[in-house]
């Protein structure tokens, strides 16, 4: 059984991707964030079982997806998802893109709105399966 945190701040992508991931992986736990630094407070208090999954949105108020990955990269391995992947809405601009590839913990991005098979795909191509 997947644990999946999501961090939106977008409360009707909310409810349409954790509808989404419920229902193509039967079972799942999805936890909620409005903002990076509620994501962070949520994978302490789900340590030491962990996540498997983090979804995360690139523009968020109070911290965005950049604050968050700073901030992600000194957590300690059981704090870690095993897979994280970033959210965009639109494209992102150049010097955007190349801010992502900086970052080794962003395993793939994808467009809003979900689609659980492609996430499904991803998540069996790094070991997770389905």
């Amino acid at each position: 059984m997947y644990r999946i945190l999501l961090i939106d701040d977008a409360s009707e992508d909310n409810f349409l991707h954790a509808r989404t991931l419920r229902k193509h992986f039967e079972g799942c736990t999805v936890e909620l964030a409005e903002h990076g630094e509620r994501g962070l407070e949520l994978l302490a208090e789900m340590s030491p079982e962990g996540v498997d999954l983090i979804l995360l949105d690139v523009n968020m108020p109070v911290m965005d997806a950049w604050g968050f990955l700073e901030r992600y990269g000194a957590l300690t391995e059981p704090e870690r998802a095993r897979r994280l992947l970033l959210m965009l809405s639109v494209p992102l601009p150049s010097a955007d893109h190349e801010r992502v590839l900086a970052y080794a913990d962003i395993h793939a991005t994808l467009t809003k709105p979900l689609n659980a098979a492609e996430i499904a795909s991803l998540m069996e191509g790094n070991g997770l399966g389905s």
